[in-house]
C-alpha cells in the first residue's frame, strides 16, 4: 500500500527528513493564481490541503502536516498501513486547554478571522463548530494521516 505525507509550506526551507514518504507541498508553486487570495500574496496551509485533494492523485494512505511540521517519527517511519488499520487515523497530540478553544484562538490570533470563517461556514456545520469552539480539547497543527477515502 502506497503512502505519502505532504508537508505544507509557503517559503523556502531545507526539509530535515529524507524519507521518501514525505513530499513538500509549496503553495507558491501552484498553477492557479486564485489560490493566492485577493492580495495575490496570501498563503494558507488549508489552501494547500484543498489544492491537494482537487488536483492530485492521492495514494492509498495520505497525510498532511501544517507549515513545516512533522510527526515525531521523522525518518523512522512506522508501518503506516498497520497503524491506520488499527486506529483509523493518526493526528497530532491532543491538547487540553484551561480556556475554551475560542478564547485560546482570540489570545493568539486575530479573532476577526475566526468570525469571518463562522459567517461563511455552511449552516449544517454551525452547531458542531460552536461546540468545538466552546470546548477545551484541541488537536493542533493540522496534522493527520488516514486512508485516502477519509482524507477527501
Amino acid at each position: 500500500m502506497k503512502a505519502k505525507i505532504y508537508i505544507s509550506t509557503h517559503c523556502d526551507f531545507v526539509m530535515p527528513v529524507k524519507h521518501h514518504v514525505y513530499e513538500i507541498l509549496d503553495c507558491r508553486k501552484m498553477d492557479n493564481d486564485s489560490w493566492r487570495g485577493i492580495s495575490g500574496k496570501y498563503f494558507s496551509e488549508l489552501y494547500n490541503y484543498e489544492y491537494l485533494i482537487e488536483h492530485s492523485t492521492l495514494p492509498d494512505i495520505a497525510g498532511f502536516c501544517g507549515y513545516r511540521k512533522y510527526f515525531s517519527f521523522m525518518d523512522d517511519v512506522p508501518d503506516l498501513e498497520a497503524l491506520i488499520k488499527k486506529h483509523g487515523c493518526i493526528v497530532g497530540q491532543k491538547l487540553t486547554l484551561r480556556e475554551t478553544v475560542r478564547q485560546q484562538y482570540a489570545w493568539n490570533h486575530n479573532v476577526h478571522d475566526l468570525e469571518i470563517f463562522e459567517n461563511i461556514l455552511p449552516y449544517n456545520f454551525h452547531r458542531t463548530f460552536s461546540e468545538f469552539l466552546s470546548g477545551h480539547i484541541l488537536y493542533p497543527c493540522n496534522m493527520f494521516i488516514m486512508k485516502k477515502e477519509d482524507f477527501l
